[in-house]
């Protein structure tokens, strides 16, 4: 057997490369939660969030103040992100969404019709039956499980049941405890008016024909004229089949906190990081000053080891912001129409168009625009947004400017002719395609059908109002 020496060449990634890779893609509550991590086994390291009292308050009640100083440096036409400040300001504190409690902690559904419940006196088996009823009540608000098998789990008999449904139904949100979609709309409808009849048949035996929006067959199956159908069609319409909703067991969204701003003043655009959001690292200086006097040798090893180590991730957090910010000024000097025009003038742009301009790796932009937001006057948009195929490959023309149109400004054009289009003789699909030809987009009726569906955006037939 002959040895050989062979010459080869491996790329590795070192530990601390992989940490700076996972920092750079980090949303700042990530951070936050990891830097929590960290600090568990690095004594050496503290943390706490900007705050004007020097304090070390929850991640999301140290927004306070500068989130105050944003809603005064955006644009009034915001309005979304306009109201949310005001809010703040008026408040004096983080707005909570209503569907909280004040230890931040998330209201269930179950909580708040037994708060309705808890001052009535019920008989022991009978609050059981109730707790076990609103436990199995499902995120809809809908009670899915048999009223019967209920029945005999806490020995009740049929017509007790009927009554502690009704006490259930009874309670907010209407529509809570229903069985059915139309026991649903019916209980709701029952609260606001004198149910008709028709309506009632409607509810019944029409929903359906109305999810299709076929008003003159519900017409003629109701007896009644199409003008008539129509007007109570649109009161079902209104009322919520999801009464329950609003109340998911689940993690519930909060405010979306922006990771930059951009502003406009005087003709001219800057980037601002938020600085709000970012939790801040120092040294305690008790081990600090150990690593300098002790004598142990063991003891100022791994001191200086954690020192290190918190250098390193104020390195890579310093880093993670300068990428955060020369990819956002790349699609902001790519991107300068959207800034001033909206969603419609968006352009078509690649990841590897950013890093190409920046001379990083694909990946590293990718890295850089995960899960992170920007705030315009335009409002909240995810960073991912900005990035939009060309129409080049689905037959696309250049438009009068000779710039491609992005799949995105299609949609955008596509919802804005459907919005203004005469709702008694909507649009099909072939016209919609022939009036973006006409403004430059040039997409097939296949194309139009696929972003309306992607819009959630239903055919001609379903958007036809009837008089």
């Amino acid at each position: 057997m002959e040895l050989t020496t062979m010459q080869q060449q491996r790329q590795i990634l070192s530990q601390q490369m992989i940490q700076s890779a996972g920092i750079l893609q980090m949303t700042v509550q990530e951070l936050y939660t990891y830097l929590q991590e960290v600090a568990l086994e690095n004594p050496v390291m503290e943390i706490h969030m900007p705050s004007a009292s020097g304090e070390n308050p929850d991640f999301t009640s140290c927004l306070h103040q500068r989130s105050i100083e944003e809603y005064r440096g955006l644009s009034a036409s915001d309005e979304s992100n306009r109201y949310l400040y005001q809010q703040q300001e008026q408040d004096g504190e983080y707005p909570m969404d209503w569907r909280f409690r004040k230890n931040n902690q998330p209201l269930s559904l179950a909580d708040a019709l037994w708060e309705q419940l808890v001052s009535i006196p019920f008989r022991p088996k009978d609050e059981k039956t109730l707790k076990y009823m609103l436990a199995s009540l499902d995120s809809w608000g809908y009670l899915r499980e048999p009223l019967e098998q209920i029945g005999q789990k806490f020995s009740q008999e049929p017509q007790r049941m009927e009554q502690l449904l009704s006490v259930l139904q009874a309670l907010d949100p209407p529509g809570v405890g229903a069985r059915t979609i139309s026991e649903c709309l019916l209980l709701q409808l029952k609260r606001q008016m004198d149910c008709p009849a028709q309506l009632e048949v409607i509810v019944t035996d029409c929903l359906d024909l109305l999810a299709k929006n076929q008003i003159p067959t519900i017409a003629k199956k109701v007896g009644i004229s199409v003008k008539e159908a129509s007007r109570l069609c649109q009161i079902i319409r209104s009322l919520n089949p999801k009464p329950g909703a609003a109340y998911s067991n689940e993690d519930i969204p909060r405010y979306i906190q922006p990771d930059v701003f951009i502003r406009q003043k005087n003709g001219e655009v800057s980037i601002q990081l938020n600085e709000a959001l970012e939790p801040q690292i120092s040294i305690n200086q008790y081990y600090h000053q150990l690593s300098k006097t002790t004598d142990e040798e063991e003891v100022q090893k791994y001191l200086l080891d954690k020192l290190h180590q918190l250098e390193w991730i104020r390195t890579c957090i310093a880093q993670r912001n300068e990428t955060l910010c020369s990819t956002v000024s790349a699609i902001l000097n790519r991107q300068k129409d959207f800034f001033q025009d909206g969603p419609a003038a968006l352009k078509p742009l690649r990841l590897c168009d950013i890093a190409e301009e920046l001379g990083i790796h694909e990946s590293t932009v990718s890295r850089a625009v995960r899960n992170k937001y920007l705030q315009c006057s335009q409002g909240i948009y995810p960073l991912s947004y900005f990035f939009s195929t060309s129409l080049t490959s689905q037959k696309a023309e250049e438009s009068a400017e000779g710039e491609k149109i992005s799949a995105k400004a299609a949609k955008a054009a596509l919802k804005k002719l459907i919005g203004e289009e005469d709702k008694k003789k909507p649009l099909s699909d072939r016209q919609l395609a022939e009036k973006l030809e006409e403004t430059g987009i040039s997409i097939s009726r296949r194309t139009v059908a696929k972003y309306r569906e992607e819009m959630e955006i239903g055919e001609a037939s379903r958007r036809k109002i009837y008089e």
